[in-house]
Order: C-alpha cells, then structure tokens, then sequence
C-alpha cells in the first residue's frame, strides 16, 4: 500500500461505480491502478508505482462531476472516516507575490498562514508563469479561509497577497469536521416557531373581585366586568337612589259616601255639607 492515495469526496454522495469510471478516464494513461471503497465518500487509489500517484498529485486540483476529490498520500494508522477528517487537502491560488518569495522556502513561508503547505503543482514548480501560484494546503475545518494575507517584507514594507479558492469544502465548527456544514449540524440549535399569543387574561392581586385584566401586547391594561356584574351595579345605583329620594307614604283610599277633609286651616265663612245620618 505504499502508493496508495486517499481519496475524499466532500459535499455530495456519488456511487462508488461511477466514481471509478471517471478517474480511470482521467489516469488511466499515466499508470494502472485499483479502486477500493472504505466508506460512503471515502475511497482508495493503490498506484502500481510511485511515478504514477506523484503525477497525481502533481497535477491536481480534480474533480468528478464538478465535484472536487481530496487526495492524500495514505499512511499507516490514519483515520479513514470523513467524520472524523479535522483537515483536508485544499487548492489554493496566490496572487501577487514578490518575486523574490518565488520559491519552495517563500511559498510555503506565505502557505503556512492557511494551513501546512503539501505541494505545488508542475507550473508553480517550473516557475514559468509568475501571475500566481497554485499550492496544496492541508487546512483545518475550524478555518476561516481568508480571502488576502498580510506580509511583512524585509525592508519594513508590507503588501496584500490574494488568496482564491478553486473550491472550499463545507465544514462544521461546531464539530470541526468537513462530513457536514453548520446548518446540517446536529448540534445546532433549532429555532422553533411558536404562534404569537393574541390575549392573555389573568386575575392579579390588586384588582377588584370580580374583576380580569386583559392584557395585550404592547397595549394598556383593559379592565372586563363579567357577565354577572352588572346586574349588581345596577342594583347598588337603585338603592343609592332610594336612600337620597325616600318614597312617600301611599295615601288612605277615601270611602265611599265621605268626602276628605283639607289639611289647610278652614277659611273663615266657609260652609261644608255633611251626609246625613253621619252626624255624631
């Protein structure tokens, strides 16, 4: 297994069949190798030389579909479950940068601020076209993956180095992996939509019995009478009226056959017919 890379495919979920089909395609020409499948995602490439897997290597960033694959140089004891994968192989293109940093010690030197520098591709290698440099990273997931680097130069100056991402793999950090994104984390917490309550009625210590207070949002308290209420307030204004305005005593019906006698003094000359028979 000593030429065997491992291959991660991040961010979609491709058959295996139809994964294999498509890098046979593209390496087949440099050197034959076999195909195996550890998990869903996750595949190894055992090169029949080293000449074949370092061409490989050399030559990426690759993709299958669109989607970008991963290479790593497979050593013993590491992790072969994406899950568990804290950094992954990323392609990074820097822009302007001196010229006298064009090198594997300035290049590596200006590649380590992303992450641990791996290798270069052939024209980076060759120097033949210094409007950038493409470089493999190992990055971590918790990275921020800045778009620009600040570099100190010898003679006190400094200038801005573009960093482009041909492609940035989804990375959780809550987790700190690249299996998943922030919004698919498990972790994350869930924002749970609750209906907005209209009226809430509750009995406080200070109101009146008998009495609710409705309470809205954003609103003044509203006082409720209940049902019953009001007729005992009308009750209550009755008896108040009774007591300020007393009823007279009903009058005595006069009987038949006798006529009432005024309450005002009899005036003087004034004669009054009685019934006979009636006389005492």
């Amino acid at each position: 297994w000593e030429h065997t890379l491992v291959a991660f495919l991040v961010g979609k979920r491709l058959p295996a069949i139809k994964v294999k089909e498509v890098l046979h395609r593209k390496w087949g020409q440099v050197g034959a190798f076999s195909f195996h499948t550890v998990s869903t995602g996750v595949f190894l490439i055992k090169f029949d030389n080293g000449h074949a897997r370092d061409w490989v290597m050399d030559n990426g960033p690759w993709d299958i579909w669109g989607y970008h694959i991963a290479l790593r140089k497979w050593t013993k004891g590491m992790s072969l479950k994406l899950e568990e994968c804290k950094s992954i192989p990323v392609w990074v293109k820097l822009s302007n940068v001196p010229v006298h940093l064009w090198s594997n010690v300035g290049l590596s030197y200006i590649a380590s601020v992303l992450g641990r520098p791996l290798y270069m591709d052939a024209p980076t290698t060759k120097r033949k076209n210094l409007t950038f440099a493409r470089i493999c990273v190992d990055m971590l997931a918790t990275s921020s993956f800045p778009t620009n680097i600040n570099l100190d130069l010898d003679d006190g100056t400094s200038t801005v180095v573009d960093v482009e991402y041909p492609w940035k793999p989804q990375a959780c950090s809550l987790c700190k992996v690249f299996d998943h994104a922030n919004k698919s984390c498990p972790k994350a917490a869930r924002r749970q939509w609750l209906p907005k309550p209209v009226v809430q009625a509750c009995r406080t210590p200070g109101d009146a019995e008998g009495w609710i207070t409705i309470k809205r949002k954003n609103s003044q308290t509203l006082n409720v009478t209940p049902a019953g209420e009001n007729h005992r307030e009308e009750e209550s204004h009755s008896r108040r009226d009774e007591q300020s305005h007393p009823q007279q005593a009903p009058k005595t019906p006069s009987k038949v056959g006798e006529i009432p006698i005024s309450s005002e003094k009899t005036r003087e000359g004034d004669m009054y017919r009685f019934p006979i028979g009636r006389l005492y």
